[in-house]
């Protein structure tokens, strides 16, 4: 299941199981997560440096903004120029 998002819900279950004491390993398959993709949130959570009652204070678009990073994709020249000679192509 590469590349889909992570309910909201299950990242806040993450967090939760993680401020309990829980080991990453024991997480990730409690909630069927890859542990990079769990170390990766834990440490987007960690460098916020919010407290675990100002994270349950949070909308799931609040904490979305702040642990779930946009993906960018890579600027390609070579396909942009492509692109621009077929602009019906182009979606």
């Amino acid at each position: 299941m590469a590349n889909h998002a992570i309910p909201m819900s299950k990242i806040r279950q993450i967090l939760r199981l993680y401020q309990q004491g829980w080991g990453k390993q024991r997480i990730a398959q409690q909630c069927g997560v890859a542990r990079n993709t769990l170390k990766k949130h834990l440490a987007t959570y960690a460098a916020t440096g919010l407290s675990p009652q100002a994270l349950e204070g949070l909308s799931d678009h609040e904490l979305e903004a702040l642990i779930v990073a946009p993906q960018q994709k890579p600027t390609n020249q070579k396909l942009d120029q492509l692109l621009a000679l077929f602009p019906v192509i182009d979606k």
